[in-house]
């Protein structure tokens, strides 16, 4: 229930560009990759945003829901290796070759 708990107050400092040095490490605020518009940002971690509906879900499905879509599972995983390429994640970018070998 909201508001039945003590309140919990985090401060954070200097997360912004913590793995990249920027908050948009290409220098974009959005970007196409795949056909998708999405934001790579990095604010604690490096992330990857985009509207569900541009991957033709709706944001609301369950976790099992979305693991028995197996082209969205294929498709984030590129979407992921091509964003960890531009946020020069070299890591992040070979791991997820191993799993998705297209460019």
């Amino acid at each position: 229930m909201a508001g039945s708990a003590a309140p919990v107050v985090m401060n954070f400092l200097d997360v912004v560009g913590s793995k990249t040095g920027a908050l948009f490490p290409t220098g974009h605020r959005s970007e196409v990759i795949n056909g998708l518009t999405v934001t790579l940002i990095d604010v604690a971690v490096p992330m990857i945003w985009f509207r569900a509906s541009e991957l033709g879900v709706s944001g609301g499905e369950t976790k099992e829901a979305l693991e028995e879509l197996q082209d969205l599972a294929a498709e984030h995983g590129v979407i992921t290796k091509r964003g960890a390429k531009r946020m020069f994640l070299k890591k992040l970018w070979e791991r997820m070759s191993n799993y998705y070998p297209a460019p």
